[in-house]
């Protein structure tokens, strides 16, 4: 995981892991799945970049999921702009986990 370039790091103490299960036979996804997900991608593309809100610090393909590792500042509000940034678009088959980590030692739990 990279962390970015943030004086205190704690004010993004939430763990936010999105993940996409696909079916495939090489554990890597299909390409219709593959461009769906890559629509996804720009549809959330606001959430980062240096607005306060979250950052994206990692993504990972493949074993059949996709997954997205945002660290945010509040929960209720990355849901709400996440909601608003797709609003009106496809839906699509995620799943969402939400942990506290303001150290940032990983998002991932067993």
């Amino acid at each position: 995981m990279c962390k970015p370039d943030i004086a205190d790091i704690s004010t993004y103490a939430t763990a936010i892991e999105i993940a996409w299960p696909y079916e495939s036979q090489s554990g890597m996804p299909p390409s219709e799945a593959n461009a769906a997900q890559l629509e996804f991608e720009r549809s959330i593309d606001e959430l980062t970049g240096g607005n306060g809100l979250a950052e994206l610090v990692q993504v990972s393909t493949g074993h059949c999921v996709k997954e997205w590792l945002f660290y945010a500042t509040s929960r209720d509000q990355f849901m709400r702009e996440f909601n608003r940034l797709l609003a009106g678009g496809a839906r699509y088959p995620l799943e969402i986990k939400f942990y506290d980590d303001p150290t940032w030692q990983s998002g991932r739990r067993s």
